[in-house]
């Protein structure tokens, strides 16, 4: 179980009661074409529920190389579209990323679009937080690509975090670290690199960073846990 505990369950069961209500809805229609439709969002929305109960984002079917299993694709494509419609909705107030650091920036997912931004910055590498988007293939076929897939609302476990910091640190350019709009599960990583680096000496003073160039990014509850146990093990590991 992520560092969310019994939020995610909540999330889950959620998930999991929408898609009995669906397969009823389009039951009781009387329409076969509501039938398929009705059936598909409820395989949809049974994959997400069984997700968020398990806290195994790999359901969703995320591939190491930033792109998704077709059959995963297919089967919960209402999910992607609603998913897609609000990010495009949201997308303006996500930018422009942030440069953290001289080798860190902060920010949203961006699209195929959006290259000659990372040329700008000069990114020769790109971290993806997010499990429910595919990554742009032009954005990463020239780029180190890193994929450490989280389930939007939880946060990177000390695991995840600790992955993070060891290819950030392997990396010799800038590093895009993104999630969907880069507030949430990218800071947390951001944070606890700027801990982890010895950029920040604490995390209160990675946060006032945080918040100073990037004023919507912040660590929920279940950031905070993660990126704390990550950093106190860290710590008990140099004594």
């Amino acid at each position: 179980m992520a560092a969310n505990g019994g939020s995610d369950v909540r999330i889950g069961l959620l998930f999991l009661l929408s898609s009995l209500a669906s397969i009823w809805l389009a039951w009781r229609s009387g329409s076969w074409a509501l039938a398929v439709i009705g059936g598909h969002v409820t395989a949809a929305l049974a994959l997400l529920g069984a997700a968020y109960v398990t806290s195994r984002p790999s359901l969703l079917g995320k591939q190491a190389e930033g792109q998704r299993h077709l059959a995963v694709t297919i089967l919960i494509l209402p999910n992607l579209a609603l998913q897609a419609l609000l990010y495009r909705m949201l997308r303006p107030i996500a930018f422009p990323p942030a440069q953290i650091s001289d080798r860190v920036l902060l920010g949203p997912r961006l699209t195929a679009s959006d290259a000659a931004l990372l040329d700008q910055h000069r990114v020769t590498a790109i971290l993806d937080l997010t499990a429910e988007f595919a990554e742009p293939v032009s954005l990463i076929r020239a780029r180190a690509y890193k994929c450490l897939p989280v389930l939007d609302g939880e946060a990177p476990t000390p695991k995840d975090l600790s992955e993070a910091m060891g290819w950030i640190s392997a990396q010799q350019g800038a590093i895009y670290v993104h999630c969907a709009l880069g507030h949430g599960r990218s800071a947390s990583i951001v944070a606890a690199w700027l801990v982890h680096s010895g950029e920040c000496a604490s995390l209160d003073e990675a946060l006032r960073r945080l918040k100073s160039l990037r004023n919507r990014a912040g660590l929920n509850p279940a950031h905070m846990t993660s990126v704390k146990a990550f950093l106190n093990a860290e710590t008990v590991q140099r004594r």
